[in-house]
């Protein structure tokens, strides 16, 4: 399933500043709605109920600009986002500027200051703004699917409460997540939305290799975004055919989809 033709978004990390991103992927509607919006609450409720503390570590795979960061730790939503980074103001200027507008813009949305983000993610110029900005608090660079993280990172990695991955399964997989989840006493929670389709086997093995239990608590496919193409439409739905899943009558007619993962302690 990872290989159906998926469209490539990954130049648009490779920009100093999000406007790019969010030109190519405002259009599509993604995460408008937003998949995430019932679940990653009551999630972080959750984990901070099993914390005892409001206080939370969460470690953000394939964070890009620090998107996620945004959503969790201020008042926003990915729409307001896009309208923010779309505006002919926010074109007018340069780098620094940008940046300056951009971290007062979270200051002054911040609604959760007790959640310390740790971006994962090779687009060392998408973390580097997030960075600067303040929506994440440390960033990791290392390719996990094929290194280890150097000590620093380990560190900052280490002490988790949340694993997260609204879109990281595209990118990463078993690998990145079993050198996370290596670093961890006790295990996270762990939290993501493969694309409806995509097999989790390999993912859901390491998962129980940690000592987490697995669930798929909505097994019916949500929209991530409307299609890039034709080309991409008819290559989902042939994989999907494919793999004997349904689509006609989904929201996976008219979009790619997801389906959440989400994996909990395992009591002993």
């Amino acid at each position: 399933m990872g290989t159906f033709g998926k469209h490539s978004f990954q130049s648009v990390y490779q920009q100093p500043l999000p406007a790019e991103y969010f030109r190519s992927l405002a259009p599509l509607r993604y995460r408008c709605p937003d998949f995430t919006d019932d679940l990653l609450p009551t999630t972080i409720a959750e984990v901070r109920r099993r914390a005892g503390r409001k206080h939370l570590r969460v470690v953000d795979l394939a964070c890009g600009y620090g998107i996620n960061s945004a959503l969790l730790k201020c008042d926003l939503r990915f729409w307001d986002l896009a309208q923010h980074y779309g505006g002919a103001a926010h074109e007018a200027l340069n780098p620094p500027e940008m940046i300056a507008r951009d971290s007062a813009f979270v200051r002054t949305a911040l609604a959760d200051a007790d959640l310390t983000v740790i971006g994962v993610d090779v687009a060392r110029a998408a973390t580097d703004y997030a960075l600067a900005t303040g929506l994440i608090d440390a960033a990791v660079n290392t390719n996990l699917e094929r290194d280890d993280p150097t000590a620093c990172e380990a560190s900052a990695l280490a002490e988790a409460d949340l694993v997260l991955a609204t879109g990281a399964f595209s990118y990463v997989g078993a690998a990145t997540l079993n050198r996370v989840l290596a670093l961890q006493d006790p295990a996270p929670v762990v939290l993501g939305w493969p694309i409806y389709g995509q097999p989790t086997a390999e993912l859901e093995a390491c998962l129980t290799d940690h000592h987490l239990t697995v669930t798929r608590p909505e097994p019916a496919p949500r929209h991530q975004r409307h299609f890039a193409d034709s080309r991409e439409r008819s290559a989902y739905h042939a994989a999907l055919r494919r793999n004997g899943l349904p689509y006609r009558g989904t929201a996976a007619e008219t979009s790619l989809c997801v389906t959440p993962i989400l994996a909990r302690p395992t009591p002993a």
